[in-house]
């Protein structure tokens, strides 16, 4: 098949309307040829990839000759019919490379058929193929191979380009250094990721964009190979179904053979059978080739790569390796094996926690580039690489890229802390008008000149913490650039390096640099991975990127941001560390007088899962003036508009203004600085120190401790990083959480200490080997701890508080004391009973999960006012719910299950649970003591707390609620705004009181918390009565609640019927009241005679916390409506439902819930409701 190929004649006749088209097929010899253009024959023995590379051209060759000849063909038939096309396809014809011979009357192999990849276009003579390497799983070494195919590569006289399939960053760093050889000139790596990018076609036009490039040193006629490393195992990608996000998927695009890496270290035959697996599992993907990594060769360990040995040693080492041997003849004929690369640990590649060592802290180039010249084929891969089936696409695009004339200038920081950028987002800002021009933030001591923009992209900022905080200069350039309207993008590592401070813990243990201070919260480093695939829409004006925009990306870190506010400058201690800190206070005063006034956040992000895509919506992306910061990684390239807008922004800055308002400011600064420092006394003790001094005796600045700002519209507090140890608090109208994306709370630790000195001395876990996985992501951001955290973002906080600020509710009534005093924003955990305020587990960890939370989707147990002790079944399931209590209890297990790993490791600073109802939290003698002592936070001999405040809140009448509100202010120091709210509250009731006082009659009241059986509400409830002018005849205040029986209800003669199941919403509690339809004499009761019968949220009643008040003066109104008003915040409610009958109407009690109508209050609403 090599040497014939068939030929086809077309011939069209007959008249224009209906032409006929003859097909006529005969043989044709046709040879094929090498890079060079010389003929080649193939001979007997050839390899069985020599064969398949043959039988490849002849294939693309026979293929291209029928595609022109039919071109021919329809170009006859535009002919006769007069067709306007027929230019068009004229066109076509000329750039096929098999018409050629046709068109030019040359029966000899057309100019096009020098290589296997010039048969798409003649513009692609320079790609002469492409390889994909990939691996049976994560972990078998696809870096090193890639890294050792690419100097094999090089050696054979091609050009390689680095790809990397998927969004890491790292694995493509290696890539670059090993595809220029070692050498300064290099080709960055460029990202295929099929999601990312935004499909095939993106994916495509990135190879094709790189591929044509042209770099400084090359001449423009070197042959290039495409060098695609990938992801994971071959076939992993988005699910277990489908190829999307696989390395698969992007060998099919590419149309690219593939090199399946095994790893070899613990297996000999059966590695055959795995690559058959892997040939077989997708015909659609070519793996004819394999590279056996981790091969056992004896001797080894003794090469010197410095002075290594010649040719015939390695050639003796391969030889008497029989491990080697046994692999080659288990494989067989069924693949090439174009090498056997040996385990040397002086080859592999040093590992941190975001993976791989970055490429300038790794020394092993000398011993891959001996293991590629002696272990690897490079006259077969390259002869693999020319089998490639490159994407066809137009002339036009494989021409060199012309950058157009620049309109605006952006500086890209670019050094050891900052090197993580896509390389097609740098190529797309050059090509919408960018010149771009780099810098170093750690070694430049200036902002480059005429600029408009910086971009200061992820990295390594934690590793270079200190050098950043003594290159004080730069800091005050880019604070300088953004006071006088410079713009500002960051990412990951850049957005640390703009905010106030950076903590690092290391083996010394945590110490904080200061970093620019652009935004006034702080950021740590963890040993908290966060990783995944997000889409993010931009929902508010930022200053960079265009709003209502829908950008895809990514994240992966280990860093959190933390935010700290102070109630009232309750810091008002001096420093301790002397004049030093006293000076650059000084120092400081006027540059933070300049700080921003708020900052915002524009994201929308939404998680993208595993099986499909997760409704998970959370907002980050932190936005000062034209300043855009996030940890998510963005790829330009997923949404066309992008860079052309930002490249747009900022050419609207004027260049010139810019540069005389930042002198002018830079100036003001430094003299300001100057003069401070220099006019104090202490100057000379302190210009020697050596804690973060620069070389010409300057210090870094600090911040000043009592310079008082505005954060978020709130008051909040700059002090000086050595001040960081003190902690801060905030209190007041604090507003609504920061909340952002990441996945601190699901990710699988290993608790290294109970101990909080201890803790703070541990490191960072290492990352995981290998390529950034989807499997990673599922692990470490997906792990749901229960079901109930499904809904919604309930483990995501990229805003963090400190551990001592931490507060932590295990009952609904706690977390909605903690609002309403306004502490929301250092509440860090909840239980899945929490619904109020709403949204409230958005963001914050679920530490408790009730086990009879949900059965068949309605709620058993919310939050009860029942007695102490007594648990009382008040749902549908009833009996079903009894079982269930009795099977646990018979078992001595807990209705609640705490999650230990998470308090541990958080260890928050007060902890608060309630024990007036087992139902609604967990019990604090038992549950919560247990898992407090488990978790290090209580003293298990003499029960007291460690380094935590353990607030247990016993309910049993108003008074107490008011003071618990008192003891969690205090405790949590906001007591001020604690005494104004119970203030409130309690004026409130007087009012009420008064107006009551003035009622003629006061109705007999009931109230259900319990319909199946019937149960009345104890504790605080029979006081919310009487001080809303009822009376209740069957409770008294603070008694328990307790089962009664309907005669006792009839024989009271209620007038009003409240109906208030504490586990169930309004309208579930319809679908039970036709049992009380049914029984004997219930059309009798005054009650419902007059219609006088209310269906209302539990909620009001049932939770001890600042809501009853809001309870007291609904029933109030309901009570006297005369004389008091419903109050306006619930007059829109649908959580009050009244019966509309009266006057002696009745119905079949089955109706009776359909005779309820929304309650807007005793006006014309109502009326207009009971008529209908």
């Amino acid at each position: 098949m090599a040497e014939e190929a068939m030929e086809c004649r077309m011939t069209v006749t007959g008249e224009t309307s209906s032409p006929h088209v003859s097909v006529v097929f005969r043989p044709r010899s046709r040879g094929s040829t090498t890079l060079e253009g010389q003929p080649t024959q193939a001979a007997p023995g050839t390899s069985s990839l020599s064969r398949l590379v043959a039988e490849k051209v002849s294939l693309q060759e026979e293929n291209d000759y029928l595609a022109s000849e039919l071109a021919e063909a329809k170009l006859e038939i535009a002919q006769l019919k007069s067709s306007p096309d027929k230019e068009k396809l004229r066109e076509q014809l000329s750039k096929m490379p098999s018409m050629r011979t046709i068109v030019t009357g040359d029966d000899g192999p057309g100019e096009g058929s020098a290589s296997v990849a010039s048969s798409s276009s003649e513009g692609t003579s320079r790609l002469v193929g492409c390889l994909v390497v990939s691996g049976a799983s994560s972990g078998v070494g696809k870096t090193l191979v890639a890294s050792c195919v690419s100097l094999a590569l090089q050696r054979a006289g091609v050009v390689v380009q680095p790809f990397k399939v998927g969004p890491d960053f790292l694995d493509g760093k290696h890539l670059e250094k090993f595809s220029s050889g070692g050498g300064a000139t290099r080709r960055p790596c460029v990202n295929l990721d099929g999601w990312l990018l935004g499909g095939r076609d993106q994916c495509v036009e990135a190879f094709q964009c790189a591929a044509r490039a042209r770099y400084e040193g090359e001449t423009g006629e070197e042959p290039i190979v495409a060098l695609v490393e990938g992801c994971m195992g071959l076939y992993d990608g988005k699910d277990g179904c489908t190829e999307a996000g696989s390395t698969a998927e992007i060998a099919k695009w590419l149309g690219a053979p593939v090199i399946l890496v095994l790893d070899c270290s613990a297996m000999a035959r059966s590695a055959a059978a795995q690559l058959r697996g892997f040939q077989l599992f997708d015909e659609g993907i070519r793996v004819p080739a394999t590279i056996l990594n981790k091969v056992f060769v004896s001797g080894m360990d003794s090469v010197d790569a410095d002075h290594p040995p010649g040719a015939e040693r390695f050639a003796e080492l391969q030889r008497g390796s029989p491990h080697a041997q046994w692999l080659r003849e288990a494989i067989g004929s069924s693949a090439a094996v174009l090498g056997a690369i040996p385990i040397w640990k002086s080859m592999d590649f040093p590992e941190r926690h975001l993976g791989l060592k970055y490429p300038s802290e790794c020394d092993n180039y000398k011993s891959l580039d001996l293991v590629s010249r002696h272990f690897l084929d490079s006259s077969e891969l390259l002869m693999l690489a020319r089998s490639s089936r490159l994407p066809r696409t137009q002339d036009s695009l494989w021409k060199e890229s012309v950058f157009p004339e620049p309109i605006a200038r952006i500086a890209v920081a670019k050094d050891e802390a900052f090197c993580f950028y896509y390389h097609d987002n740098l190529l797309l800002l050059q090509e919408s008008g960018a010149e771009l021009v780099f810098f170093s933030p750690l070694r430049d001591s200036e902002v480059p000149r005429d600029v408009q923009a910086l971009y200061i992209g992820g990295g390594y900022p934690e590793n270079f913490a200190a050098a950043l905080e003594g290159n004080w200069r730069m800091r005050e350039e880019i604070l300088a650039f953004v006071d006088c309207g410079g713009i500002v993008y960051a990412e990951c590592g850049g957005l640390m390096y703009l905010s106030r401070s950076l903590e690092v813990t290391g083996e010394e243990g945590s110490r904080t640099h200061d970093m620019v201070g652009i935004f006034p919260f702080r950021t740590r480093m963890t040993s908290n991975a966060k990783l995944g695939y997000v889409s993010v829409k931009m929902c508010q004006r930022n200053g960079v990127f265009p709003t209502d925009a829908i950008i895809r990306g990514q994240f992966f870190h280990f860093g959190e941001v933390v935010e700290e506010r102070v109630i009232g400058g309750l810091h008002s201690k001096s420093f301790s560390n002397g004049g030093m800190d006293q000076t650059f206070s000084l120092a400081m005063q006027h540059r933070n007088t300049d700080l921003p006034p708020t900052y915002e956040e524009v994201y929308d992000v939404k998680l993208e899962g595993l099986s499909g895509d997760l409704e998970k919506v959370a907002k980050e992306g932190y936005s000062t003036k034209s300043v855009l910061a996030s940890f998510v990684h963005l790829h330009f390239r997923s949404n066309p508009v992008l860079a052309s807008h930002f490249v747009g922004v900022c050419s609207l800055v004027d260049a010139d203004e810019l540069s005389e308002a930042f002198f002018k400011k830079l100036g003001e600064r430094q003299s300001s600085a100057d003069n401070e420092i220099f006019l104090n006394p202490i100057y000379n003790n302190i210009k020697s120190a050596s804690s973060g001094g620069s070389s010409d005796g300057a210090q870094s600045l600090k911040s000043a401790e009592s310079s008082v700002h505005k954060t978020n519209g709130r008051p909040s507090h700059e002090r000086c990083a050595s001040c960081s140890h003190l902690p801060h608090y905030d209190g007041g109208n604090t507003g609504s959480v920061r909340k952002g994306l990441s996945f601190n709370d699901s990710i699988p630790r290993k608790l290294k200490s109970s101990s909080s000195e201890e803790r703070k001395r541990t490191g960072l876990q290492r990352g995981d080997r290998g390529s950034f996985s989807y499997t990673d992501i599922e692990r470490f951001g997906l792990r749901n701890p229960s079901p109930a955290s499904a809904s919604g973002f309930d483990n995501v906080s990229f805003i963090t508080i400190p551990s001592e600020l931490a507060i932590c509710s295990l009952s609904p009534q706690a977390t909605e004391m903690v609002c309403a005093l306004g502490l929301e924003e250092r509440l860090v955990a909840v239980t899945d009973l929490c619904d109020f305020p709403i949204g409230i587990h958005q963001g914050r960890h679920v530490v408790s999960h009730s086990r009879l939370k949900t059965l068949n989707g309605n709620t058993l147990f919310g939050d009860h006012s029942h007695g102490h002790g007594r648990s009382v079944a008040t749902s549908p399931g009833a009996k079903q719910i009894d079982s269930k209590l009795s099977e646990i209890r018979n078992k001595k297990e807990s209705l609640f299950h705490l999650d230990v790993t998470w308090l541990s490791i958080t260890r928050p600073g007060t902890i608060i649970t309630q024990d007036t109802c087992k139902s609604c939290s967990p019990d604090h003698t038992t549950v919560v003591q247990e898992a407090l002592t488990q978790a290090g936070l209580v003293d298990k001999s003499t029960k007291q707390p460690l380094g935590c405040s353990v607030l247990d809140l016993k309910a049993y009448i108003l008074s107490d609620v008011f003071q618990h509100l008192m003891e969690i202010g205090s405790t949590c120091g906001a007591y001020e705004s604690a005494l104004q709210l119970v203030t409130n509250l309690r004026h409130r009731l007087r009012n009420v009181a008064k107006l009551v006082s003035m009622a003629e009659h006061k109705p007999r009241v009931i109230s259900f918390e319990g319909i199946s059986p019937l149960v009345l509400g104890g504790h605080w409830l029979p006081e919310m009565k009487a001080l809303a002018g009822g009376i209740d005849p069957l409770q008294e205040p603070g008694a328990l609640a307790q089962r009664v029986n309907w005669q006792k209800v009839r024989a009271c003669a209620p007038e009003i019927l409240i109906l208030a199941p504490c586990s169930s919403s309004p309208l579930q509690t319809l679908s039970e009241v036709n049992i009380l339809a049914s029984m004997p004499g219930w059309w009798s009761i005054p009650a419902v005679r007059e219609g006088q019968v209310f269906v209302i949220d539990h909620a009001f009643f049932s939770r001890p916390g600042p809501r009853v008040v809001d309870g007291i003066e609904l029933l109030a109104h309901i009570f006297h409506p005369d004389l008091i008003k419903l109050p306006r915040k619930l007059e829109a409610s649908r959580d009050i439902l009244k019966f509309t009958l009266r006057n002696g109407q009745r119905c079949n009690p089955k109706q009776l819930a359909n005779h309820f109508k929304p309650y807007f209050g005793n006006g014309s609403r109502e009326r207009q409701g009971a008529s209908d």
